[in-house]
């Protein structure tokens, strides 16, 4: 199947992927914010207290992360969303050679159309959608490149963020046993749980143009599969007729499939799971500290 679609010459405009080839380059360029992340919890978080240099130099390297996050975010949305307009075309494009050959067929049982001009035409559909299924073939690898180039980042992300609330909850139960409270370490941490919501959005930003080209792509499928029952019952060629019925669970079986290490898959089921853990844990952590405060009231 691949071979038929790579020996099909191809006239449409395509997305450039070129840049995202050398995806072991791309992989540590969109590493950097998230080791920049990390090198403020490990290393210059528990100077924070002592030394306002240390404290200046963080805030730089936070707004540094931030548009670097920011950048990386539109990056994926403009790339997703010219995969996802492509993909749309195509669809589009099936519908109309739908719609196409069931016009003809009306005119071939009206006795307008004679057979060969019928399969002529139909010939011409196909060559058609050869091209158009070359096409979707060049907007799945680059999807898939772009999901494996941000895939590392977002390995990072989560790495981080669980690993930042668990030091959190913690703390706040390691308060929460002394009965100590302060409204600094308090705002400090709320601070930080946002943080990680801001975190937590980007991800979902990035997921959520997944998922529309994954919802996109679903759709090619049973589209190929229809022109194919549509000509079947006509007197084309095997060959042409092979080639649909072929293409067809071609494309149903290389339908765009986000997941990290193939393990776990980025979809809104996960992302919402995600979401209510951070959720419990953010909501565990308010009651310790209200805890702690009610239980210092009650020492003094």
């Amino acid at each position: 199947m691949k071979k038929i679609i790579e020996n099909t010459n191809v006239t449409d405009v395509r997305l450039n992927n070129n840049d995202l080839r050398n995806t072991t380059f791309t992989k540590y360029i969109l590493l950097v914010p998230f080791l920049i992340n990390s090198i403020y919890w490990v290393i210059v978080t528990p100077f924070l207290n002592y030394q306002h240099t240390g404290r200046t130099y963080i805030s730089v390297i936070n707004k540094t992360e931030e548009m670097i996050n920011c950048l990386l975010m539109e990056l994926n949305l403009v790339i997703n969303h010219r995969l996802k307009y492509q993909l749309r075309t195509i669809n589009y494009r099936l519908k109309k050679d739908i719609e196409y050959v069931t016009f003809i067929k009306k005119q071939f049982k009206e006795g307008i159309l004679q057979i060969e001009d019928l399969n002529d035409k139909i010939d011409i559909k196909i060559n058609d959608i050869k091209q158009q299924l070359h096409l979707r073939w060049c907007v799945n690898k680059t999807s898939m490149d772009t999901k494996k180039a941000f895939e590392i980042g977002i390995i990072a992300t989560l790495a981080v963020a669980t690993c930042s609330l668990t030091v959190v909850i913690d703390y706040g139960l390691y308060l929460s046993l002394f009965n100590t409270f302060s409204w600094r370490i308090f705002f400090k941490l709320i601070g930080l749980l946002t943080e990680l919501t801001k975190d937590m959005a980007v991800l979902m930003v990035i997921i959520s143009s997944w998922t529309m080209i994954e919802k996109e792509a679903t759709e090619t499928g049973p589209l190929i599969h229809e022109f194919w029952n549509s000509v079947i019952d006509l007197e084309s060629s095997t060959k042409s007729a092979e080639f649909l019925k072929l293409a067809s669970l071609h494309i149903i079986y290389t339908t765009p499939s986000f997941s990290i290490l193939n393990i776990l898959q980025l979809n809104w089921d996960a992302m919402s799971a995600i979401v209510n853990i951070a959720v419990t844990y953010s909501t565990s952590f308010l009651q310790l500290q209200l805890n702690a405060m009610r239980n210092r009231k009650n020492l003094l």
